[in-house]
């Protein structure tokens, strides 16, 4: 039997939600994401994404938390400028790396990880705004 909740890997699940209003990428307060570098839990977002699974994170869900759609479709333009159909994006914030992040909405959390990307000139991917919550936990 699968084990719902194993974050070493994408699920390969799809369980064909659709939600009522699609948002591209989806903060969600997690758990943990355990003992796996912030380019594994990239690599795993990138999956589900690319495949439309449904993450594994053991998900925090509040009142600002976006549906989790596992149908809509978006094409994009990568980096590469290649054309690609890519599916929602789960970003997770593991309160147990972060527990400064428990007080705040996700609109916060992303507004301040973006910010921080921004005033430092970084890309904003997954590790960079992993960085700036480093930061503003130990503060």
């Amino acid at each position: 039997m699968k084990n719902e909740y194993d974050i070493t890997k994408a699920t390969g699940f799809n369980p064909g939600l659709e939600a009522k209003r699609f948002e591209l990428m989806r903060p969600v307060k997690v758990k943990t994401i355990g003992n796996l570098s912030y380019s594994d839990v990239e690599k795993i977002m990138w999956e589900n994404t690319a495949n439309g699974w449904q993450p594994a994170w053991e998900e925090i869900i509040e009142e600002d938390t976006p549906e989790l759609d596992t149908v809509t479709v978006q094409n994009v333009v990568s980096a590469e400028n290649q054309h690609l159909t890519v599916h929602q994006t789960t970003i997770p914030i593991p309160l147990d790396l972060f527990p400064v992040c428990t007080g705040m909405s996700l609109s916060q959390i992303m507004n301040y990880t973006e910010s921080i990307c921004e005033r430092e000139h970084w890309q904003p991917t997954y590790r960079n705004r992993m960085i700036a919550l480093d930061h503003l936990n130990m503060g």
